[in-house]
């Protein structure tokens, strides 16, 4: 049988909570259970902003603190492990420019990130500047079809990364835009292949090394995401950015789950799918009343799309 898999992911535009896909009428096996937390394109937004989101009125969302906070608070209520992702465009804007990306980096990985996966605009002050940045993370850095041999990243990226969660072995790539060579300063790191053929190769490695799961950390945007699902086969989850979108169902093409990251952090996106059937619940709130519902066990009233 196939692990359960619960998914919490920090999103821009709605706030999404399982209905019926409980821990209950899942029959949950905590030693087959991991929570994954993600973002994408934060974009240096390191202080919470206002935000007006569909009907809600206007809120202070987002913010390093409060995401760190939620991290923290999810971690502790967790009895299976909890996994911290983001798919990239984190590192750029004042904080970036004024500390050469190291305050952005430190943040994130006091906050409880464990793997990202880099962005163009991590790439935006050179190859370089983004090794500094980076020297001191403790979290895992993927750059999967990206060539760094010759540059500044050698041995700061990986490849491929496979971790263990109790009974689960995950395998993790990563896929940079097509754009990266047009968009950014990538000085002497280059793209190694095109997408869809380096993803088809990563899948084909983690799968040769017994994975149970292969998730693959993408900044190629939600249409090539929703290619890429239609056209590899093996890839049981793709965590998304750089469109900053956050579509309104869980994308499943080819039972490949979809989900993007969306941008800026400002809002909190919680669901659950079994990958054995997988069915999206959801009901959109504003991330202010995260606690509310999370203490409740996300027990809350809604509608089911599926």
């Amino acid at each position: 049988m196939r692990p359960h898999i619960f998914f919490f992911v920090l999103a821009t535009t709605l706030i999404c909570s399982s209905l019926q896909c409980t821990a209950a009428t899942l029959g949950r096996d905590d030693s087959r259970t991991v929570t994954f937390l993600a973002t994408a394109d934060l974009q240096g937004q390191l202080e919470p902003s206002s935000s007006k989101n569909g009907t809600h009125p206007s809120k202070v969302v987002g913010g390093i603190s409060r995401i760190a906070s939620l991290i923290k608070q999810i971690k502790a209520e967790s009895s299976h492990p909890v996994v911290v992702l983001t798919a990239g465009d984190d590192l750029m804007g004042r904080y970036f420019n004024h500390f050469a990306g190291k305050a952005i980096t430190k943040l994130l990985d006091t906050a409880g990130y464990n793997i990202f996966a880099l962005g163009n605009h991590e790439f935006d002050s050179g190859p370089g500047i983004l090794s500094e940045a980076l020297e001191e993370a403790h979290f895992s850095i993927l750059c999967s079809d990206l060539n760094i041999k010759n540059s500044a990243l050698a041995g700061t990226c990986k490849q491929s990364l496979i971790k263990q969660y109790g009974d689960i072995r995950i395998g993790y790539f990563s896929l940079m835009t097509p754009e990266f060579p047009y968009v950014t300063n990538g000085g002497d790191v280059s793209l190694n292949g095109s997408t869809f053929q380096v993803a088809q190769k990563m899948v084909t490695t983690l799968k040769q090394q017994n994975v149970d799961i292969v998730v693959a950390v993408t900044h190629i945007g939600i249409d090539l995401d929703r290619k890429l699902a239609a056209t590899t086969k093996g890839i049981d989850i793709i965590i998304g950015g750089h469109s900053h979108d956050y579509p309104e169902a869980t994308g499943n093409i080819n039972n490949t789950l979809i989900v993007n990251g969306g941008e800026k952090g400002q809002l909190w996106c919680d669901w659950m799918c079994l990958l054995t059937a997988p069915k999206s619940c959801y009901q959109i709130l504003p991330a202010t009343l995260l606690s509310r519902y999370w203490n409740q066990s996300r027990k809350i009233p809604s509608q089911q799309n599926s």
